[in-house]
């Protein structure tokens, strides 16, 4: 009989202590810093034969209770070939001539997402990531994939990738 009590007790108390991990893990969620969201658009437009801009506009949002201050930003495309391009994200500036230059771009719908930006707890927003792939656009266009990935100044990183239906 008392090795049945034992048995019994030393499931409640496995049973209690997973319990309190449990909630010890969701009560710290908010702590765990980073950037979730979907991108919005993606609009190409050829620069040269070989190289395309991407303008990719995307709704993010900081669940955490921290600051997300950027250090980076990059953006990889991974072709119908299967094979992985990292894009050079283009500075701000260059972003509105970009749009000055290329008129059938469109317009400019959200500021750019940029090393410095601070988003602070809680916050949703858009913003934009423009990058030159050096491809042709129509492969660029054909690509299996995009995924834009932002590191804070803490070096943590999150991403966003295009959904499947695109």
């Amino acid at each position: 009989m008392p090795a049945k009590r034992v048995i019994l007790m030393a499931g409640v108390a496995v049973a209690l202590l997973a319990i309190g991990i449990a909630i010890a893990l969701r009560a710290n969620r908010p702590s765990h810093i980073e950037i979730t969201g979907r991108i919005q658009k993606v609009r190409t437009q050829a620069l040269d034969e070989n190289g395309t801009a991407v303008f990719i506009d995307l709704r993010m949002t900081n669940p955490s209770k921290h600051n997300f201050i950027v250090r980076d930003v990059l953006v990889t495309l991974d072709t119908a070939k299967g094979d992985t391009v990292t894009g050079a994200t283009a500075a701000d500036a260059d972003v509105d001539r970009l749009f000055e230059f290329f008129p059938a771009a469109g317009p400019r719908y959200n500021p750019t997402f940029k090393t410095g930006d601070r988003v602070g707890p809680g916050e949703s927003f858009d913003r934009m990531v423009t990058a030159r792939i050096d491809l042709p656009e129509a492969d660029v266009r054909r690509r299996r994939g995009l995924t834009v990935r932002f590191t804070d100044v803490d070096a943590i990183r999150s991403e966003i990738a295009e959904s499947e239906e695109r």
